[in-house]
């Protein structure tokens, strides 16, 4: 895909590809962080089996170690088996169960985001051969998942496959995939088009190139492997630290330096503080009016609107300092104090009705 990962969040998927067998060395996951990664989503189940249970991907649990110790963002992809429940003799009902509680298991103790990768094993009959049974698998696989880790576990699509799952399955997050030199507007078009409305990231090119040279990157990022799968995400910082259980930073609430007439004023220092504020001088018209508590920017609307009232009233007559004013509806909401805020004004039968001069 054409897309430029400067000033983009990006990660990695990985697997026991991206490493060496045959030597001590294991992927520097620093060198990675170094080069601009974000996340990293690493292969759980490996779509084998061993003594009737799913296999765990070798150096799962070392990314996982690395990835946290590197102070990056962590989560897992499932490789779904949907050949093996045969000479198990089990139903694929049960097989998708199975599968499902092996991955349950890691994500009770380790909370993290899920994505099932549903796709043609190696030197195994195609999936389409068997579709409405790799389906009831992967629909028993991320029941089991939902209901461990509480939350939509999400799928791993080439974009070229995206109307094959039932419309059922397309609310849940999506990590599209497509390495042709497209556009990621073209991405999201399809993504829309064949009814998913949660994409939350791209796999935009396979070989390991972050710098747009078409050169593999991998060992420059720490791994053994030259190639490695790049990936966009598509929305915003705030939501990427939902998605992988991170919190934001708490903003910093300074009290705001309140400039009365900014003319008078002729300090740089002053100016140049990001928290001045020009404040307008208001006479209180109405005897009685609440003053209200928000809990600020970006909440201020649902803060004032959610009913907390202070039984402090402002009197007629009352000088008040508007700090800044925000319109929802039919009110004019003003901030007359650091976190105080009360109504300036409001449209009834279509006339406004003051209650600040």
């Amino acid at each position: 895909m054409n897309v430029d990962l400067k000033n983009r969040i990006w990660g990695v998927d990985v697997s026991f590809w991206q490493d060496y067998a045959d030597t001590e060395k294991k992927p520097d996951l620093k060198l990675l962080k170094d080069s601009g990664c974000r996340f990293v989503i690493a292969r759980s189940l490996d779509g084998s089996v061993v003594n009737g249970k799913p296999r765990i991907d070798r150096l799962f649990w070392y990314f996982m170690e690395e990835t946290h110790k590197a102070g990056m963002l962590f989560g897992q992809y499932a490789y779904m088996n949907y050949l093996s429940h045969g000479y198990l003799k089990l139903t694929s009902s049960q097989w998708g169960i199975v599968q499902g509680n092996a991955v349950a298991e890691i994500v009770k103790a380790h909370p993290m985001p899920v994505f099932l990768d549903a796709e043609t094993a190696p030197g195994c009959a195609k999936i389409e051969s068997v579709w409405p049974t790799a389906m009831t698998i992967a629909d028993n696989m991320l029941k089991v998942i939902d209901d461990a880790s509480g939350r939509a576990t999400g799928e791993y699509w080439p974009t070229g496959w995206l109307e094959r799952p039932g419309q059922y399955r397309r609310w849940r997050p999506l990590w599209a995939a497509n390495y042709n030199p497209v556009s990621e507007d073209y991405v999201r078009s399809v993504v829309l088009k064949a009814g998913w409305n949660d994409l939350v990231m791209i796999q935009v090119n396979s070989i390991g190139d972050i710098n747009g040279d078409q050169v593999p990157d991998g060992r420059v990022m720490g791994f053994e492997e030259p190639k490695v799968d790049i990936n966009v995400w598509c929305k915003t910082e705030a939501e990427l630290l939902e998605f992988f259980g991170e919190k934001a930073p708490a903003p910093i609430e300074e009290t705001p330096v309140v400039i009365v007439n900014p003319d008078d004023f002729h300090d740089d220092e002053v100016h140049e503080k990001e928290n001045m504020v020009r404040v307008e001088k208001k006479t209180v018209k109405v005897e009685g009016l609440r003053v209200r508590l928000s809990k600020g920017a970006p909440s201020l609307i649902g803060g004032v609107l959610s009913g907390i009232v202070y039984n402090e009233k402002l009197s007629k007559g009352e000088v008040v300092h508007v700090l800044q004013r925000v319109v929802s509806g039919r009110y004019t909401w003003v901030q007359i104090g650091w976190r105080q805020w009360c109504c300036e004004k409001e449209v009834v039968n279509g006339n406004e009705v003051m209650y600040l001069d």
